[in-house]
């Protein structure tokens, strides 16, 4: 159940960070998601962006990451 903890917490963060943004493109930096990132910090919030870039949830560019409301939260 950490997991599923720790992918919540790390989505919520994400999610935060893309509509205090909206409409703008955000670039998505793992060390502005969590301050202090640890190793093990950074490769789980890469995880969970390309988990929702995957699940379609949010989509990029080269530059930007854009939230999109294709599903619904």
């Amino acid at each position: 159940m950490q997991n599923n903890t720790t992918f919540n917490t790390i989505a919520t963060l994400i999610f935060k960070h893309l509509y205090n943004n909206f409409p703008s493109p955000y670039q998505l930096d793992p060390e502005q998601i969590i301050e202090d990132t640890s190793d093990k910090q950074g490769e789980e919030i890469k995880g969970t962006i390309a988990f929702l870039i995957h699940e379609g949830y949010i989509f990029t560019t080269p530059n930007t990451t854009f939230f999109t409301n294709r599903k619904r939260l």
